[in-house]
């Protein structure tokens, strides 16, 4: 409760709004004048108005004081762009299902999540469908990238390494303000280049390696997602590429875990040295 005022026993009307009501109350009972000039960056009822544990009493109302700027601040929302192949697009698809919806529960941290998958994404289309959305979408606080599983055995190695490096530098120069994440290629059982299934997923293994560090030193960050491996079955359709049900859940929960850590903190991040 630091920092917080705590308001109880003021009557309720139909449909009122916890930051008139407690401006309404300090006007008229504690006679403090330009009460509606006072600016609350939060506040909420403590109890829902039709929860049988109140038994006819008024909930209590917590309200906590801030600047003016700090108001409009907390009412603008943020955008969090997540760009890929069919993962995405399907992951987004799952989560639209949800109680949390699309966004993830993020919207309580005025977050929302733009999501933009596309099937058959190869790493090269990757950068001019970011340049598209940016014609079309204001830059994004954050932007997460889950791209390069359909290189895997067509693009020699090094060679898709050094292909992403040079995306990475252009991405991270024209978005200069903007926190860009990682998020992990995903193992398969089943890969359209190779039959060698292992040394496909030993790959992807040094690509998200090679990645995440590449992302964390430019101050970014990396979703990992430990529980899904080529050999659980049940995470995946049959096609061994695309994740189930299960699957898709446990991707949407390490992606909302981490979101809502970097969202949480956001605002204290270090400034990118140019």
């Amino acid at each position: 409760m630091k920092y917080n005022l705590l308001f109880g026993g003021i009557a309720e009307k139909e449909d009122d709004v916890c930051e008139e009501t407690v401006k309404e109350f300090i006007n008229t009972e504690m006679k403090v004048e330009n009460a509606k000039n006072i600016t609350f960056v939060n506040d909420h009822g403590i109890e829902k108005k039709n929860d049988p544990k109140r038994r006819g009493r008024p909930s209590s109302i917590v309200a906590k004081k801030g600047r003016k700027e700090e108001k409009v601040q907390s009412c603008v929302e943020k955008s969090i762009w997540i760009v890929g192949s069919s993962i995405i697009k399907r992951a987004f698809q799952r989560a639209s299902l949800s109680t949390e919806k699309s966004h993830l529960g993020l919207r309580r941290l005025n977050y929302h999540i733009l999501w933009q998958g596309k099937g058959g994404l190869t790493w090269k289309k990757l950068f001019p469908r970011i340049q598209l959305l940016r014609r079309y979408e204001s830059l994004p606080e954050i932007l997460i990238i889950h791209c390069g599983g359909n290189d895997i055995g067509n693009v020699l190695l090094l060679e898709l390494r050094l292909r992403m490096k040079e995306t990475f530098q252009r991405i991270w120069s024209e978005f200069p303000n903007t926190l860009l994440g990682w998020s992990h290629i995903l193992p398969r059982f089943s890969w359209h280049y190779s039959k060698n299934v292992k040394s496909q997923n030993i790959a992807v293994k040094r690509i998200n390696s090679f990645m995440s560090k590449l992302f964390v030193v430019n101050n970014g960050f990396y979703i990992s997602y430990p529980e899904i491996s080529w050999d659980s079955s049940g995470l995946f359709v049959n096609d061994g590429v695309h994740l189930s049900e299960l699957g898709n859940d446990l991707l949407l929960y390490n992606f909302q875990s981490k979101l809502q850590q970097v969202c949480s903190f956001n605002g204290e991040r270090r400034t990118r040295s140019m």
